[in-house]
């Protein structure tokens, strides 16, 4: 009996697409489709749209990391030779960045680029460096211009986060060093910007960004830090950068 009820259902339920076909196609009479319409009811009532699970916090945090990896760059000094070794890259590396638009725009920490160096870009995942083809500074951060292609561009938060809130940071040199279990202090103003505290006991290369759970990224270290130092980030919130 089970199996011939499964074929009855599956006849309606055949017979009920063909006809809404049809009525869509202006072929069946309008009392077919009224029918229909009727049977439709019937078997689907009480079938309740399932909800997503909720995501916990750590879910989050490592969802949050996996979409801003790709969108780190690393910033270098620029040599006469063409060695991109391991051993030169660290070398050479100034800091830590930041892609914002799919044209190859990075941003970092201002302070530690000079006028009269040269500065290549390197693109998570993407084999070749970019020479920097400009800088603009913007008060501690500063818009840097390459011709290279970001596998992903981040998603950029102008709010403060609240006192207490789960952020993340991804630092180190040429590898990512995250703090994921960490936590944002009230933001404070000093010299009319705004900076987000944290207790991150790690040194911080300049150009680490901050990130909150949602995957925006919500501020970003323009100094580093040394160990020991309360790590802190310039949030997006008091910037004047064009990216908006």
């Amino acid at each position: 009996m089970k199996t011939y009820a499964a074929i009855a259902v599956t006849f309606i339920i055949t017979l009920i697409g063909s006809v809404l076909l049809m009525g869509s196609l202006g072929q069946a009479p309008k009392s077919v489709v009224n029918v229909t319409n009727q049977v439709t009811s019937r078997v689907t009532e009480g079938i309740t749209p399932q909800k997503a699970p909720e995501l916990t916090t750590e879910e989050k945090i490592n969802r949050a990391i996996t979409a801003n990896t790709a969108a780190i760059v690393t910033i270098h000094a620029a040599t006469a030779d063409t060695d991109i070794s391991r051993a030169a890259l660290e070398k050479n590396f100034v800091a830590r960045g930041l892609s914002v638009l799919d044209d190859g725009t990075v941003i970092t920490a201002s302070a530690v680029l000079k006028d009269d160096t040269d500065y290549i870009v390197r693109f998570a995942g993407v084999k070749d460096s970019f020479v920097v083809e400009g800088v603009e500074r913007y008060g501690a951060v500063s818009v840097l211009q390459t011709s290279g292609t970001p596998q992903r561009v981040a998603t950029m938060s102008y709010s403060l986060p609240d006192d207490g809130a789960a952020v993340i940071a991804l630092g180190g040199t040429i590898e990512n060093r995250i703090a994921a279990n960490i936590v944002a202090q009230e933001p404070y103003e000093r010299d009319g910007a705004y900076y987000i505290a944290t207790n991150i006991p790690d040194p911080l290369s300049p150009g680490t960004i901050l990130i909150n759970i949602d995957a925006s990224v919500v501020g970003i270290s323009v100094s580093g830090n040394v160990s020991g130092e309360k790590a802190e980030f310039l949030s997006f919130h008091s910037t004047d950068l064009p990216l908006r």
